[in-house]
């Protein structure tokens, strides 16, 4: 077969949007996640989502926020030190991950620190 019949035949496959669709329901129909299917047993995909926030303890906030600002202290002063050591490029690229994940661990100290507004306050 020569390429321009190729080239036809594959414009011609889907000669009308209802052939298109009808081709994407069939491939949906084999790849689309099913109700009868389980992970680890678990019946329910809630079961094994992370724990919502207010469901967590103080405790538990603080040791996230421990492990967050360490991350950061350890990753960006290995960034800071390969720009020290590696060859000189003339800007200090080392500033954006520092200032994108300086504001991540912001809000995220906000977010442990800060009172709740579900909380009731103190007069």
């Amino acid at each position: 077969m020569s390429a321009a019949r190729h080239r036809r035949a594959a414009l011609t496959r889907f000669s009308s949007p209802s052939v298109a669709i009808k081709s994407i329901n069939l491939i949906w129909a084999h790849v689309r996640p099913r109700n009868d299917w389980t992970v680890a047993g678990m019946k329910d995909y809630k079961d094994y989502r992370a724990p919502r926030w207010q469901d967590m303890s103080d405790r538990e906030k603080k040791i996230g926020l421990f492990w967050h600002a360490l991350s950061y202290l350890v990753f960006n002063v290995a960034f800071i030190v390969y720009w020290l050591i590696a060859p000189p490029t003339g800007f200090f690229w080392p500033v954006v991950p520092v200032v994108a994940w300086g504001i991540g661990l912001a809000f995220h100290v906000r977010a442990v620190y800060a009172p709740s507004k579900s909380a009731p306050r103190e007069a």
